[in-house]
């Protein structure tokens, strides 16, 4: 994934979030949909906390081992990073952004497809787990903070919210729970959920985010001003 087409998939999230933050009547119309915080409500019926539970623990191989020892915090973390969503301004988040979700465009721009898990949220869900599903953990920990300060840039321009560097940090690192618990669940999914992704794709996936979130736990230790 070269660092045009990430920088790409910034531009093409921070234009559709700005404009829906910045318009009365794009704000009315997606009233229509849920907010994340009842969309995910609606997984707790079909086993979504100990399917995603059991998938963690059967992700052994491919989390840090740092991480991996802190699974009694994990649910806790996921249930407080939705209830993020219930104290902010919503855009319209496409709600399953990984990579295998995007496409190259004829113009060389990335296009966003599979729009089934859409509602209203927090912008800092889509760009969290785009960014930590895309790139190679190499590359991200590169390039995760301009991106983010491009897609928080762009973002103001289409217009959206002003948002500080440190304030959008914070809502990046707070949302990349949940982007795991959606492949954690994929890799052990509950009776009457289909195998939705090949094992080795679900493994990588998990490899990437587990990662992201083990590097970002480590940035808030080494800068205790910046911790969640």
């Amino acid at each position: 994934m070269p660092r045009a087409r990430a920088e790409s998939q910034m531009r093409l999230l921070a234009e559709m979030h700005g404009r829906i933050y910045g318009s009365p009547e794009l704000q009315k119309r997606i009233k229509q949909f849920t907010t994340w915080p009842e969309f995910f409500e609606k997984t707790l019926s079909f086993g979504m906390k100990e399917a995603s539970s059991r998938g963690f623990l059967a992700a052994e191989s491919v989390i840090p081992a740092r991480l991996y020892a802190r699974f009694d915090e994990i649910w806790p973390a996921t249930m407080a990073s939705i209830a993020t969503h219930d104290k902010v301004a919503h855009t319209l988040q496409h709600g399953d952004v990984h990579l295998k979700n995007w496409y190259v465009a004829g113009t060389g721009e990335m296009g966003l497809g599979d729009w089934q898990c859409c509602g209203r949220g927090h912008w800092a869900r889509d760009v969290a787990y785009a960014v930590s599903s895309a790139l190679q953990p190499e590359d991200r920990r590169a390039w995760e903070q301009e991106l983010l300060k491009l897609y928080l840039e762009k973002m103001h321009a289409a217009g959206g919210p002003k948002v500080s560097f440190d304030a959008g940090w914070l809502a990046y690192r707070q949302q990349l729970v949940t982007a795991l618990t959606w492949w954690t669940v994929t890799l052990t999914p509950p009776e009457g959920l289909p195998d939705m992704q090949p094992r080795d794709t679900t493994l990588e996936f998990i490899r990437r985010l587990a990662l992201a979130m083990e590097d970002l736990a480590r940035e808030s230790r080494e800068h205790p001003t910046r911790a969640v």
